[in-house]
């Protein structure tokens, strides 16, 4: 029997045919689910990159959020800054308002990211010009490295018999899973020796 007649015969058959159609819908439908797995990880990649930016946005008001008060004062509340690099600003910001004063101002950074599991708070004290320079330094250093840095500034106060401070500044960019620098973080506190 000829083949194409072979054929013709079993296209003629109605369990061949039904046969036929379950494996064609069986191959559509595994086809869709592999197309559908497929776009569904794209989709996840992306709601994961949405979470890491809402995370970023949640943290960076979180780790932007702390209290100003100087010596003679209560305090002045700073609720949330307008951008990631509000931070530096701020700093330069107290410490010109402690020279102009002539007294030092005490900044308490509430939730730091990547202390919050620490007992302590990180707090700074401003007494000189270099200071907020310095951060700039260690922020541009940090970010050509890609990793964090933490300096230690020994400096002693200029009144009163207090002692002295070991100022330690860490700068650390924060990154998301493509290697963007989504925050610049940068957590400062005071050890007394």
């Amino acid at each position: 029997m000829p083949l194409n007649d072979f054929y013709e015969k079993l296209t003629k058959d109605k369990r061949v045919l039904f046969v036929r159609w379950v494996l064609i819908v069986f191959a559509t439908g595994i086809s869709t689910m592999a197309i559908g797995w497929y776009k569904s990880r794209q989709y996840q990649a992306q709601l994961e990159v949405f979470k890491v930016n809402e995370i970023a946005r949640e943290k960076e008001i979180v780790t932007m959020k702390f209290e100003i008060q100087d010596l003679r004062e209560n305090q002045i509340r700073f609720d949330q800054l307008e951008d990631q690099y509000a931070n530096p600003r701020i700093l330069k910001d107290l410490r010109g308002n402690a020279l102009s004063i002539n007294q030092a101002y005490y900044v308490d950074f509430m939730q730091p990211f990547g202390f919050q599991k620490s007992d302590y708070k990180n707090d700074v004290e401003f007494y000189g010009v270099e200071f907020s320079s310095k951060i700039r330094e260690l922020e541009q250093t940090a970010i050509k490295l890609g990793r964090p840095i933490t300096v230690d500034f020994m400096t002693k106060l200029p009144f009163g018999d207090l002692p002295d401070i070991n100022r330690k500044v860490t700068v650390n960019p924060l990154r998301d899973r493509y290697g963007q620098i989504f925050m610049l973080e940068i957590a400062i506190f005071k050890e007394y020796k």
